[in-house]
């Protein structure tokens, strides 16, 4: 992390965010609290034996967990990637689960005088 030649290159990142608005949950389904005292620790530095691999060691300090808890994750760097395109408009209706295409429909509830509406699922025909 030192920069010895003062060239402005440095070996890794350091993040640090707090202040997380709650509720929220980590992507492996543990539940944090609510409170803002989440505190997130991420560094990110290239492996020494290997430039093409980044590696992202993230851990979070949170009330719910007895310790902190880190979880390492490895990215391999892919020197000619095929880039798709991928619209996610807003208001887009559709939904693709496996092979099968759905709709989201909009249906009035009969049993509410305000007229309000529920939201469901209808499958498309092939």
């Amino acid at each position: 992390m030192i920069d010895t030649e003062r060239a402005g290159r440095y070996d890794r990142l350091e993040v640090e965010t707090r202040h997380i608005k709650g509720p929220r949950s980590l992507a492996m389904g543990f539940l944090c609290t609510r409170t803002i005292l989440t505190v997130v620790k991420e560094e990110m530095y290239l492996d020494k034996d290997n430039p093409d691999i980044m590696h992202n060691d993230v851990t979070t300090i949170d009330h719910a967990f007895t310790r902190p808890l880190t979880v390492s994750m490895m990215y391999r760097h892919v020197h000619n990637p095929i880039w798709t395109e991928f619209f996610c408009a807003e208001g887009n209706n559709h939904v693709i689960i496996g092979s099968d295409t759905y709709f989201l429909t909009r249906s009035t509830v009969d049993a509410d005088p305000q007229g309000s509406t529920a939201a469901g699922f209808a499958k498309l025909q092939e």
